[in-house]
């Protein structure tokens, strides 16, 4: 039987990391990683992480906590 968690927050942040060897496309020469870090923390102390890679920059804006 699973245990009940109860969400504390969710943080998401944008960063974009300098990537060490260019990926070329067809379109386009990507220098750097567009990543959406995301961290979960529960009332009982268990945290997740997670993140998202896209190679394209999104017009995405994150909601004010």
């Amino acid at each position: 039987m699973s245990e009940q968690l109860t969400i504390r927050s969710v943080d998401a942040t944008l960063v974009a990391v300098p990537m060490r060897r260019p990926l070329g496309t067809s379109v386009m020469r990507v220098t750097e990683a567009p990543l959406l870090l995301i961290d979960l923390r529960t009332e009982e102390g268990i945290t997740g992480r997670a993140y998202l890679f896209c190679y394209l920059e999104s017009p995405v804006t994150l909601p004010s906590p």
